[in-house]
């Protein structure tokens, strides 16, 4: 009763229909760039957009809820993935935690994690999602040293994990160096997939440098690096996002026959 006496009272039109698509690692403007380069909405299409750690909610509505405007929301949802696909990852409330559990439990396969830039919040974020029972273990430590030790490898010689006693790329020794914490994670763990997160590298404008490395059933392993912003509040959230997007591609690439 309170909505009709309002409609009344202050003039306003009943809420219509909208659609919701979440998107990962695009930014903002890119997004609305391609909408209307692209995409071109019509007018009385509504859009607003919400962004926070490098994931952007857009909401698409028209004013009346009837078959037809549900319809066309359709559409543009279809038109939109077309040219941004590869970023969506919901179109719904689901975050992009529980859509990597999901395609993991979709499998039938687990996970494992070894972190140590990250600082538990990979685990913590998956934990809490829906669908975090494929999760076989997480293990998170200060240092890579300390994160080896606890996944079980015997302690490295004095010096050996100095790539610069030897000549070699100090990047090459530590993204080989984050592969070894992912075979370790999946020994562990028993996981079908392992994500190993390394210790960041820091420079003098405050930013980092972490080599990430994801473990598949098959025991091929990539890796790869991410930059993130250590004192930004975001910075960990930023990289928290960018590994679970990374891990979400390499689980559809490899469900696709």
């Amino acid at each position: 009763e309170l909505v009709p006496y309002l409609a009344r009272r202050f003039g306003t039109r009943p809420l219509g229909c909208s659609i919701r698509l979440r998107f990962v690692n695009i930014g903002q403007s890119r997004i609305t760039q391609v909408l209307h380069q692209k995409v071109k909405l019509d007018p009385d299409v509504a859009q607003t957009s919400q962004f926070r750690a490098g994931r952007v909610d857009f909401t698409f509505s028209l004013p009346e809820d009837t078959p037809a405007a549900r319809e066309r929301l359709t559409q543009l949802k279809e038109r939109i993935r077309r040219y941004l696909g590869d970023y969506i990852y919901a179109d719904d409330d689901t975050t992009l935690e529980a859509s990597v559990l999901d395609l993991l439990s979709r499998q039938r396969q687990t996970l494992g994690l070894a972190e140590c830039a990250t600082g538990g919040l990979l685990a913590a974020a998956l934990s809490a999602a829906p669908g975090s029972h494929v999760l076989a273990g997480a293990v998170t430590a200060p240092s890579e040293g300390r994160l080896r030790a606890l996944l079980g490898a015997p302690a490295s010689k004095p010096g050996s994990s100095h790539a610069q006693t030897n000549g070699t790329d100090p990047r090459q020794e530590a993204a080989k160096g984050c592969r070894r914490l992912a075979r370790l994670a999946a020994q562990a763990t028993s996981a079908d997939w392992t994500v190993a997160v390394g210790a960041p590298r820091r420079d003098e404008r405050q930013t980092a440098d972490v080599a990430v490395a994801i473990r598949r059933p098959d025991g091929t392993i990539s890796a790869f690096w991410v930059s993130f912003a250590q004192q930004a509040g975001e910075g960990r959230e930023r990289l928290v996002t960018h590994i679970l997007d990374q891990l979400r591609r390499q689980l559809l690439a490899s469900s696709r026959p």
